[in-house]
């Protein structure tokens, strides 16, 4: 035999076995994730959690969200505009996260708000936008939302 056959002998077989091993490890690791992601998902996203966006997209973004927070107001436009440009495979869960004080009372609008048909998200985009006047850190004014 020579060498060039023998080498190919050789060769041949081991990518073949590192191959089928690697396909094997991918569908594994890939099952993992779905698994992963199927677990978390209960824990990140309640059934009564605002949902921006497609119901059904694959992709979610969950934000722990306070009303009174200068940060949630300056990133929502921008997370909002994720979920547009993204054709429907793009959400967003909100999760209420009520750490500032007045929070809780802009909470409870909110919700007021998403018991009316088609209210909740501009309510909501309304309470961001006129934040500065009732959500001041020293003395907040949650009453001023009305």
């Amino acid at each position: 035999m020579n060498r060039k056959l023998m080498w190919v002998l050789a060769v041949v077989p081991a990518l073949a076995v590192f191959l089928v091993g690697a396909i094997v490890y991918d569908r594994q690791g890939k099952q993992e994730l779905a698994q992963l992601a199927q677990d978390k998902h209960a824990a990140l996203i309640r059934s009564h959690s605002p949902v921006y966006g497609n119901p059904n997209a694959r992709v979610t973004i969950v934000e722990f969200f306070d009303s009174a927070c200068e940060a949630c107001s300056a990133f929502y436009p921008i997370v909002k505009g994720i979920v547009n440009a993204s054709f429907g495979r793009v959400k967003l869960v909100l999760r209420y996260a009520a750490f500032h004080k007045g929070s809780v009372e802009a909470v409870r609008i909110a919700e007021a708000a998403r018991m009316q048909p088609d209210a909740y998200w501009p309510v909501l985009e309304v309470m961001l936008k006129t934040q500065s006047d009732w959500a001041s850190h020293s003395h907040p004014r949650p009453e001023l939302i009305w």
